[in-house]
């Protein structure tokens, strides 16, 4: 029996049919990765197992199934610039975003990250305590393209002229985020956040809206209750699509 993985996909069930030419024989089937692990986790399909006895088709298949336990939300936005994942540093989670308005366009777009801990805890987060997971941006002020990054927080990593920035309120993380998008991301609508401190629950809705009109509205939201920690991105000059990386 062969063993095959692949990379990791958010996908639960698996249909195979006959093989072609084989007369009609056999039947198709459905296995799913069902809920796995002490905490119920639903799980990944993350590769199969494999039975041939003839090399002109498989005779037998069962998925591979891996706890889940980070998630990608859907992806919103064009298919132009290039791709890239990012993600938060170890034990932190995003609490708010930054994006600037060029020209009727979203050309920056990033995550503020806080140590989860401190969220946890209700503290209200200080520029030195953030780290930002940012987009690559044209700065048209200077003349410069600046590549994605992960870095400390500063004002002075970002384009010439100010961002917008918005956070969550303490001791909440965020959830999801939402855009207006055509082939770039037109505007970042609002994004939500919910209470992760211990006993209490709530979730809320801050507003953005910085960009310019028009384009189709989508989320970008953590399934099953997760947080952002990270940022699948599609991004040159401007930011054109995003998707949220979540965990538990």
């Amino acid at each position: 029996m062969a063993r095959v993985r692949t990379k990791e996909v958010p996908s639960f069930t698996t249909q195979v049919a006959p093989p072609m030419g084989a007369g009609g024989q056999g039947s198709n089937f459905t296995v799913s990765c069902a809920r796995r692990g002490a905490n119920l986790r639903d799980s990944w399909l993350t590769g199969f197992q494999a039975r041939t006895s003839d090399k002109r088709w498989v005779t037998g298949l069962h998925p591979i199934c891996d706890e889940l336990k980070h998630r990608a939300a859907p992806y919103v936005g064009g298919s132009g610039g290039g791709m890239t994942y990012q993600k938060c540093p170890t034990g932190h989670v995003a609490v708010g975003t930054v994006q600037r308005n060029e020209g009727g366009a979203v050309n920056v777009f990033g995550l503020l990250c806080a140590i989860r801990a401190n969220v946890v805890a209700g503290d209200t987060h200080l520029d030195s305590e953030l780290t930002l997971v940012r987009t690559s941006f044209a700065d048209y002020a200077t003349g410069l393209i600046n590549s994605h990054a992960v870095e400390r927080f500063t004002p002075s990593h970002l384009p010439t002229g100010g961002t917008n920035r918005v956070n969550c309120s303490p001791g909440y993380a965020m959830t999801g985020v939402t855009v207006a998008y055509d082939g770039l991301i037109k505007r970042v609508v609002s994004f939500t956040c919910k209470n992760i401190r211990p006993g209490q629950s709530g979730t809320e809705t801050r507003t953005v809206n910085v960009g310019g009109s028009g384009g189709t509205v989508a989320s970008s939201t953590c399934p099953f209750g997760g947080q952002v920690n990270g940022l699948y991105a599609r991004s040159g000059w401007f930011a054109d699509g995003v998707a949220m990386s979540c965990v538990d």
